[in-house]
């Protein structure tokens, strides 16, 4: 009964497939200092056992330094409200373009 269908090649799903399009890896390219800036969340431990502090740090993607960081008990949207208004270096010029870290939305 099933070999009929089969050499027919009537047999297999019956359901429509849908084909999703390839998406394109977003790419931020840094040509200098300054240039582009990302951040980042890291969970430190605390004094005891189930507390943490969580450090903010914000990152020139080119030179790989340290722009700005800030630890803080809890996370909000505080930082990043003020991460804007953070100054930065005298020879600053702002960033060109966000970054956020792999996996987390816009």
């Amino acid at each position: 009964m099933h070999r009929l269908p089969r050499e027919r090649g009537q047999s297999g799903e019956r359901r429509a497939q849908t084909v999703h399009p390839a998406c394109k890896k977003p790419e931020l390219l840094a040509t200098g200092p300054n240039d582009l800036w990302s951040w980042d969340i890291t969970k430190l431990n605390g004094p005891a056992r189930g507390i943490w502090y969580l450090l903010y740090v914000s990152l020139d993607i080119y030179s790989r330094k340290v722009i700005h960081w800030e630890i803080w008990p809890t996370e909000t949207g505080t930082w990043q409200r003020n991460s804007s208004s953070t100054p930065s270096p005298p020879t600053a010029a702002p960033p060109r373009a966000p970054c956020t870290p792999a996996g987390e939305p816009r």
